[in-house]
């Protein structure tokens, strides 16, 4: 390969790892959105566990939530940063990675919106993960109409 040649396909390479468009990301950027949308989805999930599972009187409520946090990263000389098992002891192990700053965004609904777009079966194949049919059914949206989405 000569030169030339050699420094296209390293560009392209390159691109198709780490390309940070919103249309066409590469894979380290679609890897790194995916483990977002984790952190994401622990934190919801926390959340509900505390507004529903959680035996806490005082922790009935998104408000309640929020306030319990401030003061607990007042009185604590917290960050956001820090995990809630510091907050919360008991808290169940899975969800030991939450920030307080991720579970007051998802008291606030701050979390964002997943796009399902970058997920395709091919990716999802190559990632080790096999689904049957039935799991594939399961997760497939339909609108109003009753159509398959997009």
């Amino acid at each position: 390969m000569t030169p030339k040649a050699l420094q296209k396909a390293y560009n392209h390479v390159n691109e198709m790892l780490y390309n940070k468009s919103k249309l066409t990301p590469g894979k380290y950027q679609v890897k790194k959105n995916i483990q977002n949308y984790m952190a994401s989805c622990n934190a919801e999930l926390f959340m509900r566990y505390l507004l529903y599972e959680c035996n806490i009187d005082c922790l009935k409520t998104n408000i309640q939530i929020i306030d319990f946090l401030r003061e607990s990263k007042r009185a604590n000389n917290l960050s956001s940063t820090d995990s809630v098992t510091t907050v919360f002891s008991n808290a169940p192990r899975e969800f030991e990675t939450v920030t307080i700053g991720q579970l007051l965004d998802a008291c606030l609904d701050r979390l964002g919106v997943f796009n399902r777009k970058m997920l395709t079966d091919s990716f999802i194949l190559a990632q080790g993960i096999w689904l049957t049919d039935a799991e594939k059914k399961d997760l497939t949206e339909y609108d109003d109409n009753g159509n398959k989405k997009p």
